[in-house]
Order: C-alpha cells, then structure tokens, then sequence
C-alpha cells in the first residue's frame, strides 16, 4: 500500500472515534512520518493491523460479528498477526544493516594497509638499526649528550640521516 493510501487510512481511524487519546497521538505522529519520509515499515504493518482490528481496513467501518466467547476471536489472531508483520519487517530493515555493514567492511579491506594501521613497509625504519647510533650521541641512563669529538657526532648523524632516508 502507498504512503497515500496509508495516510487516508490513518486519517480515517482518526476519524472514527474508537481509539483512546494515546492511539491517536501515536496515528498523528505516523502522519508526520509520512509527511517527512522516515515512516517505516514497521509502522505501517502496524497502523494496518490496527485498522483490520478495528474493521476499518479500505476506510469503511465493517459490521461486527459476535463470536462465542469459547472460541478464540478474530482479534486475537490480528494480535499474533500484527506481531509477525512488524518482526518480519524488522528482520527486513536489519537484513538490509547487515549487507551495509558488511559492505562497509569490504571497503575497508581494501585500504591502504597503512591505513589500518597494518605492518610497516618497505620504506619504514628499524628502531633496532638506529638504537646503537642513537647510543653513539646519547646516554639514556644518565639523560646526557655522551662526550664525543664533533666529527665524530656529525659521522653518526650522517649515518643516521642515510638510513631514514
């Protein structure tokens, strides 16, 4: 059913006086749902329950019938009925989460490795190839330049700028 014919459902349950202030506020907001496009199918599986519930499906109130009490009526049904349609549509709208997610983790596969944090490449440094040069300048334990020759300074800083290189 359309978003129209919902709505003309929906304004015609209003109309019919047989539901409670809650139900009608909750009818009134769906209306806002259509009007702004979030309304979903939830909802209208529920809003048409509601009007089967109620005989007012196709807008016309229909003649109601008794049951005998015994028997199980038809409202009881429309509960069971009404609660399968919205599961079903939820099911519907989670199925459609998943293939986005999983959609989601295929682009992300295909990153850049860097990008995700991955191993370093080719053109990364070894920590391990720059720690004895980095020794030849620096006492860790002390928190001091080492005492060292200019010459010899400038040599282990050369080596070391080949090597970022």
């Amino acid at each position: 059913m359309t978003d129209v014919a919902t709505e003309d459902l929906i304004k015609s349950m209003i109309d019919s006086k047989k539901l409670g202030s809650d139900t009608v506020d909750d009818l009134k907001d769906f209306l806002k749902d259509i009007k702004d496009g979030s309304f979903h199918k939830d909802d209208d599986a529920y809003v048409h329950a509601l009007a089967d519930r109620l005989g007012l499906a196709g807008g016309k109130a229909k003649s109601k019938s008794k049951s005998p009490k015994s028997a199980p009526g038809k409202s009881d049904n429309v509960d069971w009925h009404e609660r399968a349609v919205i599961a079903e549509a939820r099911v519907d709208d989670l199925e459609e989460e998943i293939e986005d997610l999983k959609s989601e983790i295929e682009t992300l596969k295909k990153k850049p490795q860097q990008e995700a944090g991955a191993e370093p490449t080719e053109n990364s440094v070894d920590i391990d190839e720059l720690r004895p040069l980095i020794t030849k300048l620096y006492d860790a334990e002390k928190e001091t330049l080492r005492d060292i020759s200019n010459e010899d300074a400038a040599a282990t800083l050369k080596e070391i700028s080949q090597k970022l290189e």
